[in-house]
């Protein structure tokens, strides 16, 4: 009798499915906020009239078709890198005691746990890679997952049963452009806050999309191109250009109405895009957490 009820809990063990996927919510806010504040971004700058107070253009009222200009282009700039991050962030997991699979749209993959042999990781992603390297499962931001601490025990788990190699401490995020961390963010969200209410400047909207695009883009390359973060030549290059191309370009395009006004005007025109950029790049990028090392 005892024999037979071992072997029906080891039977209970091994069929035991669990199904972990992204957070509802965290879905929700990540590819409604893009959404949100290009719509009302579109809606205020075609309709405020001059700011209280800040730089003005020779000609601000009739900037508002140059705004939505911009607007549009950095919409249609962020809509396809939106798109394939939200395909891959619809990604769901099955692990058993015989398996891991991944499943997403048309690109289902399975590992067995005897076929492991590298486990990596990292606090904002984690590789598992089988003897044929293309058929490696990468768990991108599982941070973001539902359970997702009950989700790294049990991968490292049978990792550590299945005697994979194990690293992980190479290299200590996949960083984005503008990972400012929780405290500047906030400082930078209630700076532009405070001058779109008090001084009403569409600039500091300009920003605050450029930033949310600029997340958006630069995490799209991140997970499509998987270069690791700790090695200037593979990737920092990639960010720098990004972020001097957001930081410069829609600006720019308002540059010469300022110039009447002296650079003064023109230096604070930058300043606050700058702010709007940094808070909206940082409201995304707190997004995608990463795992607190013990």
């Amino acid at each position: 009798m005892a024999s037979c009820l071992e072997c029906s809990n080891s039977q209970t063990t091994l069929t035991k499915m669990v199904f972990y996927h992204r957070s509802y919510i965290w879905r929700l806010v990540f590819f409604g906020l893009p959404i949100a504040a290009f719509c009302y971004m579109f809606w205020q700058v075609s309709n405020w009239g001059e700011p209280i107070a800040g730089p003005v253009a020779v000609n601000e009222e009739a900037l508002a078709k140059g705004y939505q200009t911009v607007t549009l282009i950095l919409a249609i700039v962020g809509a396809i890198p939106c798109l394939g991050l939200f395909l891959r962030f619809s990604d769901r997991l099955r692990i058993s005691e015989e398996f891991i699979q991944r499943r997403r749209f048309l690109a289902n993959r399975t590992i067995r746990w005897e076929e492991l042999i590298e486990y990596e990781s990292f606090p904002n992603y984690i590789h598992l890679e089988p003897a044929d390297e293309s058929l490696g499962i990468y768990i991108d931001y599982h941070m973001t997952f539902n359970k997702p601490m009950e989700l790294t025990r049990m991968i490292s788990r049978k990792a550590r049963e299945a005697d994979a190699n194990r690293s992980g401490y190479r290299r200590k995020r996949r960083l984005l452009v503008c990972e400012l961390g929780l405290v500047p963010t906030i400082i930078f969200i209630i700076a532009s806050a405070l001058l779109l209410f008090f001084l009403r400047q569409r600039i500091v909207f300009l920003g605050i999309f450029s930033g949310i695009v600029l997340t958006v883009v630069s995490t799209w390359v991140w997970v499509t191109t998987r270069r690791p973060p700790d090695r200037w030549k593979s990737g920092g290059s990639i960010y720098i250009t990004l972020f001097l191309l957001f930081l410069i370009l829609p600006p720019i395009y308002f540059l010469h109405n300022l110039l009447e006004k002296g650079f003064k005007a023109v230096g604070m025109f930058g300043l606050l895009y700058l702010v709007g950029l940094l808070a909206g790049s940082g409201a995304m990028t707190t997004l995608l957490p990463n795992r607190n090392r013990s």
